[in-house]
């Protein structure tokens, strides 16, 4: 059988296998170097360095519009931990924080926006909205109007608060407690459905009628 010959064996001082040798150190290196880069981009991401607060932004806008609150809440809050001065990142928070129906953070929210930018309309009604559902219709007028274009909406539901809650002080003077009920449950049909005065309201009445249970539902739900 033929040996092979000394000149073709890969003699680790020979050429060839320094070639070789050389070959599979660039391509352990390359590979280092690629697994190093992927760490770093997976860190970078998960840190929120190096990535745009408008990409995540718009990602946060359309996990809204899909209705994907939760969703679009994290990604306002990457963003804003990024770039803390944008009003629109706040404004934006504010909205999945009342779509959420945490409207105390959104107030928040809201006034961190209009702190950033007094001018910034969109806040102002969202400010709006927010004190509206929770039953301050001078509140939501205020605010409302404070915008550089008010909502007609929202001040139609706040003036449509304003009417109800007065027939209901109106109603308590002389005890009408049927009136409240029906006030109070058409505040709620209306979309003030976290108004605690609302409720307070309606809990007294349906106990004054000696609706107990009625009562305690009601007091439950809130």
């Amino acid at each position: 059988m033929e040996s092979t010959p000394k000149s073709k064996e890969l003699n680790p001082m020979s050429s060839s296998y320094y070639n070789n040798a050389s070959r599979g150190g660039l391509m352990e290196n390359i590979m280092r170097r690629n697994n190093d880069e992927f760490a770093a981009q997976f860190r970078s991401l998960r840190n929120n360095n190096g990535v745009d607060p408008e990409l995540l932004k718009g990602m946060g806008n359309e996990a809204y519009k899909q209705g994907r609150f939760e969703e679009a809440l994290t990604l306002y809050d990457r963003a804003i931990a990024i770039d803390s001065n944008k009003a629109t990142y706040h404004c934006n928070k504010s909205a999945a924080l009342i779509a959420l129906g945490r409207l105390l953070e959104a107030i928040m929210e809201c006034e961190e926006a209009i702190k950033l930018d007094p001018s910034y309309g969109r806040a102002h009604n969202h400010l709006a909205t927010i004190y509206f559902r929770l039953g301050e219709a001078e509140k939501a007028l205020t605010c409302n109007q404070a915008a550089s274009d008010d909502d007609s909406v929202v001040a139609f539901q706040a003036q449509a608060l304003k009417g109800h809650l007065n027939k209901c002080t109106e109603a308590r003077k002389v005890k009408d407690w049927k009136t409240i009920i029906k006030e109070t449950q058409s505040v709620i049909s209306l979309g003030a459905n976290l108004a605690p005065k609302i409720y307070a309201l309606q809990t007294e009445a349906l106990l004054k009628l000696l609706r107990h249970q009625e009562a305690h539902a009601t007091y439950a739900d809130y």
